[in-house]
């Protein structure tokens, strides 16, 4: 890259995230190029995560607990260190023996009702949802974070925990 004029000041821009960059000055004229400056090394700021976990699975394991496992994202879109992963997931309760899960429709579904939303914070790559409802639908999505925020959220799945068995 070349400057040319007075200035002092350079902006550099359309940089990467999270990458670290060697800058060296250098001044020239019509006689030829003096001496270059010492190089001076700088990384730009950390970002989100600009992919989500790959991989995400969800396996119903008893009528109160179900395990999400996922791979971490791409390296080139964490954009920072990675600190960890939320899982959110919530409970869709409803009325009447069927119900609406993304495409798929099931009727007839009278009334239906968002549980809480809730979030667990892990640095591995599975966690043990206990103490859910039995027999209950519930979505769930997976993110990594940075130290700048929480990343892209994963696509939602869809998983029902097991019913009671009577023997």
């Amino acid at each position: 890259m070349k400057a040319t004029g007075d200035s002092e000041v350079y902006t550099l821009d359309n940089l990467k995230k999270f990458a670290q960059y060697g800058v060296v000055v250098q001044a020239f004229n019509r006689a030829g190029t003096g001496p270059s400056s010492t190089e001076i090394n700088a990384t730009t700021l950390e970002d989100v995560p600009s992919e989500p976990p790959q991989n995400v699975r969800a396996i119903s394991v008893t009528s109160d607990e179900a395990v999400i496992t996922w791979s971490e994202p791409p390296r080139m879109t964490l954009h920072g260190v990675l600190k960890g992963y939320r899982v959110v997931f919530w409970s869709l309760f409803h009325d009447g023996d069927n119900l609406t899960l993304g495409k798929h429709i099931f009727l007839p579904c009278f009334a239906s009702e968002w549980g809480e939303m809730q979030n667990i914070t892990t640095t591995r790559e599975q966690v043990e949802l206990r103490g859910l409802e039995k027999f209950t639908n519930y979505s769930v999505q997976v993110l990594a974070y940075t130290q700048a925020g929480d990343g892209v959220r994963s696509n939602v799945l869809y998983i029902q925990t097991r019913e009671d068995r009577e023997y």
